[in-house]
């Protein structure tokens, strides 16, 4: 059992067993019995006290945790995971760039993503994120595969309300999707401090994007789309031969 789980059992009752247990497995990739170490910690952070009779549903203390989705594991107790998503959304051998601009910090373009909601899929995360940042309606195609990076600051919770003072080393994983759209329409979202959207050939966008990680994912994004091509080009043709053959 994992550690915490002792704790949790004594203050607060877990429903939704089986579908805790593939949900948090899907999102963090360790076995079904670690949530418990999850919802220990939202509990910790989140609750001062818990009566013995307390009940706390499982949504709530998933609800609780900073960024909405946080694990963490080991002795430290100043580390965090955060866990997003986002897209490469190739149109017409272009790739859907975002320019933010943070009041002159944080400067720079970069791909479409954010941090998963409560009862949210990877899937649907990547789409929702897409679409709520650029204005544009993504069509899922792959998964690429995932990103990571620390930096130091604050956890928030829901509101994006800062849960203490204190700095803390927290590791950002982006699991990234191959999209494409039907248009090359676009509209950033300003609430986010995104001023600028636009598509871009993949040597200008290699240029423009701001962070190496993406830069790679991108890369990566246009050798699957290609793959993706070909071989719808390769089905298209055998099935012409087919009917030619008839």
């Amino acid at each position: 059992m994992c550690r915490g789980s002792a704790w949790l059992e004594q203050t607060a009752v877990v429903t939704f067993g089986e579908r805790c247990r593939s949900w948090v497995h899907e999102l963090f990739n360790v076995p079904g019995n670690c949530f418990a170490v999850v919802l220990s910690v939202a509990a910790q952070r989140c609750f001062t006290t818990v009566g013995n009779n307390a009940a706390l549903p499982l949504c709530s203390l998933i609800y609780a945790l900073p960024q909405h989705i946080i694990k963490r594991f080991g002795d430290s107790m100043n580390e965090a995971t955060i866990v997003s998503c986002g897209g490469v959304v190739i149109y017409r051998n272009k790739v859907l760039l975002l320019y933010k601009n943070r009041n002159g910090r944080n400067r720079g373009w970069v791909l479409p993503k954010g941090s998963l909601e409560p009862d949210e899929t990877l899937k649907q995360a990547a789409l929702r994120e897409v679409t709520e940042e650029s204005g544009a309606i993504p069509y899922l195609q792959k998964y690429l595969g995932k990103t990571e990076y620390s930096f130091k600051g604050t956890l928030l919770n829901h509101d994006k309300e800062p849960l203490g003072d204190a700095k803390e080393t927290i590791t950002k994983v982006v699991h990234w999707y191959l999209m494409t759209t039907n248009s090359f329409y676009c509209k950033p979202q300003t609430e986010e401090y995104f001023i600028d959207a636009g598509f871009y050939k993949q040597h200008e966008a290699y240029h423009l994007l701001k962070y190496d990680d993406e830069r790679q994912i991108m890369r990566k994004a246009f050798i699957a789309k290609g793959k993706i091509n070909a071989e719808r080009k390769a089905k298209n043709l055998k099935n012409t031969e087919g009917m030619n053959a008839k």
